[in-house]
């Protein structure tokens, strides 16, 4: 009996620890000037995003870190189109528990939750907040937790890292490269790709402001920020694809491919989220047959990789997306869109 009280009230005071820090950080995410624009529209879209991305965590909370539970109630109250988001929040809350906690148990997200296929790139990307919330821009954390989550889709975390930083601190080019340069090659390139995310919405979906950033950043970057521009494009406007992929041939050859392969990986992550609705909304499209051929490069890609040591494939299975690409989406495909 007594044992069990013990038991009780450390679970509450973990409970506590947990809401108590995410709501000092919640403070701190402050999205107010965002909304401050005439573009109806983004504000709308944005509002409902950061919304369900903070009802993801609530809910894990208000489940007392029950997993299953806070899926549930994902699934019950978040319309489809905003689930991914509200997943991000969640797995938000879930590496918090598991940075409190001293027993080791498998931490794999693809383990521990049960929606994990449908929204594993969000998952990381969740995890990668908090990851950043804790240890900033210092590797060797990161790497202890890779140790406890050893999974070649690790590596999206450093995309979280990227958006948050873009989206809440906001600097200069100069500073931003100093700081993601605490990270070692491979990791940088997935921050600039969750940087790019966060233009997308700095700039309001304003493409051709968007794109004047990320020409201020050394050549050397922008290939993964237009990735992650089009990962953002074209998961954010799904209901609208023909906006996102009419930007296509507007990017300059030399950044094009790496759009593409961005557009590809936002439209593979709705696929992955929900297969029906994916395809009601791509076989209403007239570029069907390009986005199917994308797919199948991206899965091709992914069994080709497979192969690779598991540190290393996130990073090949971009860069063999890029190459897919760059070979089979012909130039009239492009100017045809």
């Amino acid at each position: 009996m007594k044992l069990n009280l013990i038991l009780f009230i450390l679970v509450l005071a973990v409970l506590w620890f947990i809401l108590f820090t995410l709501r000092r950080e919640l403070k701190k995410f402050d999205i107010t000037p965002l909304l401050q624009t005439n573009q109806t529209f983004f504000a709308s879209r944005f509002h409902h995003i950061y919304s369900t991305f903070k009802m993801g965590f609530i809910f894990y909370l208000g489940s007392f870190c029950r997993l299953s539970s806070a899926e549930k109630k994902i699934k019950q109250n978040i319309p489809l189109f905003f689930q991914g988001f509200a997943y991000e929040g969640l797995a938000m809350s879930y590496a918090a528990r598991l940075s409190i906690t001293t027993r080791k148990p498998t931490c794999l997200p693809e383990k521990q939750f049960q929606s994990a296929d449908r929204f594993l790139y969000q998952l990381y990307v969740g995890i990668g907040w908090w990851i950043h919330t804790l240890h900033a821009y210092k590797q060797k954390p990161f790497d202890k937790w890779r140790n406890r989550i050893p999974s070649k889709y690790f590596p999206i975390v450093y995309d979280g890292v990227g958006f948050k930083t873009g989206i809440f601190n906001y600097t200069s080019p100069t500073d931003i490269c100093a700081k993601f340069s605490s990270f070692r090659e491979p990791e940088q390139r997935v921050c600039f790709q969750g940087l790019g995310r966060s233009i997308w919405f700095l700039c309001h979906f304003n493409f051709q402001k968007a794109c004047t950033i990320i020409h201020e950043f050394p050549a050397n970057h922008r290939r993964d920020i237009y990735s992650g521009l089009g990962i953002a494009c074209s998961y954010s406007l799904f209901d609208d694809l023909k906006i996102c992929l009419n930007l296509i041939p507007l990017i300059d050859e030399e950044n094009r491919t790496a759009f593409i392969q961005g557009v590809s990986f936002g439209l593979y992550a709705r696929f992955k989220n929900d297969k029906n609705h994916w395809e009601q909304v791509v076989n209403s499209s007239n570029s069907f047959a390009m986005i199917s051929h994308w797919m199948q490069m991206i899965e091709r890609a992914h069994e080709n990789c497979d192969l690779v040591n598991p540190e290393n494939f996130y990073y090949a299975w971009i860069d063999e997306v890029r190459k897919r690409i760059s070979i089979h989406t012909k130039q009239s495909e492009v100017t045809t869109l």
